[in-house]
């Protein structure tokens, strides 16, 4: 067993599954729509370490990485879009009126998750 001591910054953690659940927990979803804008810094928690380069290309190997989310506006649908940057890496989410998840695109690696609403 290894442990990993939790960085020192503070701020919001977030597990990598549920970053836009935890963004929620915030009032930050809320403000970046009011406001058209907005970042929110945070820690990335890989749930899947020590597999997480098994699982995606260029990701570091470590427990927890440093990120922004960033409010990047509304598509034609009226979904909020936010993007994920870390490490070199850009995740791309749409979230509804009610601050739920429907889309999640992923380019570099060559994921896409979508809910009925967005397709």
């Amino acid at each position: 067993n290894k442990k990993q001591a939790f960085p020192n910054t503070g701020g919001l953690f977030c597990f990598f599954s549920q970053i836009i659940e935890c963004a929620k927990s915030t009032t930050f979803l809320r403000e970046s729509t009011k406001q058209q804008g907005g970042q929110l810094s945070l820690h990335i928690v890989w749930e899947n370490y020590p597999f997480t380069q098994e699982l995606y290309e260029n990701i570091p190997n470590e427990v927890f990485t440093p990120a922004i989310l960033e409010y990047d506006g509304m598509n034609k649908k009226g979904l909020r879009r936010y993007t994920l940057k870390f490490a070199g890496q850009l995740i791309n989410y749409l979230v509804d009126e009610k601050e739920n998840l429907n889309g999640q695109y992923w380019s570099a690696q060559g994921l896409t998750v979508e809910s009925e609403k967005v397709r």
